[in-house]
Order: C-alpha cells, then sequence, then structure tokens
C-alpha cells in the first residue's frame, strides 16, 4: 500500500511540471512546459549576474530549483524499498519543502502562485511523510 502511495505522490510531482505554476505564468498552452520554466528561473541566478535580488534570494532560488534533484531520489529509494536511510530522506525531503515556501515570500501574495507550484511543494511534504512512514516498517499484528 505505501509502494502505491509513493507512486500516487510521484503522480502529483509529474503533474506539477504540466500546470500553470504563478498567476500570468506560462501554460501548456502556450507551447511551455509550465515546470521547466520555473526550474529554469529558479537557477536562474547561476547564469545571471544581476537577476535582481539579493544573495540570500539568489541562494534560495537556486536550492529550490536543486531540491527537485532530492524529490527524485528520495523518490527512487522509496520505490525501491531501499529503507536502511529513510529517515534521513524524510528530512531530507522536509528540509527541501522548507526551502521551497522560499516563492510564498518572495512571490509577495500566495495568491498569485497557482496549482502547479502547490503540487509541486505538497509532493515534497507528502514524500517526506510517506519516507517516515516507510522507516517504521509493517505493524505487527495484534
Amino acid at each position: 500500500m505505501r509502494r502505491a502511495l509513493v507512486w500516487v505522490v510521484g503522480l502529483v510531482y509529474a503533474t506539477a511540471w504540466f500546470v500553470q505554476v504563478i498567476k500570468d505564468g506560462s501554460t501548456l498552452a502556450d507551447g511551455v512546459l509550465p515546470g521547466w520554466e520555473a526550474l529554469r528561473i529558479a537557477l536562474s541566478p547561476l547564469w545571471e549576474h544581476d537577476f535582481g535580488g539579493s544573495l540570500l534570494e539568489g541562494s534560495l532560488s537556486v536550492g529550490s530549483g536543486l531540491s527537485n534533484l532530492v524529490f527524485l531520489a528520495a523518490f527512487v529509494r522509496l520505490v525501491r524499498r531501499d529503507p536502511p536511510r529513510t529517515s534521513a530522506w524524510s528530512w531530507a525531503l522536509l528540509a527541501a519543502a522548507a526551502v521551497d515556501t522560499f516563492w510564498i515570500f518572495d512571490q509577495g501574495a500566495p495568491r498569485d502562485l497557482r496549482a502547479g507550484y502547490w503540487l509541486w511543494f505538497s509532493s515534497f511534504v507528502l514524500l517526506g511523510g510517506l519516507a517516515r512512514l516507510s522507516r517504521a516498517g509493517p505493524r505487527a499484528a495484534a
């Protein structure tokens, strides 16, 4: 059952890449993959010297973009049922979700964020919770 839930969370994450991320942002109808565009914007401080923000904002932006690697690695580990470090993955995913809240504050108003962001963000929290549950292992029969 947990493995099926991990796949559902993976589907939520994948769906987020196809759904509008921010108000007035691109959509699939525009011929753009919204999640890819959001990732490029998050990582843009790496190649733009004057991206219009402070060093802290740039670091949080890049950290948010790189958090996708944490999600993908944890997802693979949980799908493969590789339990030895699920607690560490749980904390890593929750830390990544904390970094990802940067966009809530950076955009000025959470109402400007669209389904793509919220699906993406919630996938980190949900997978972190599942990693925590996986750590507990199967419950003993009473």
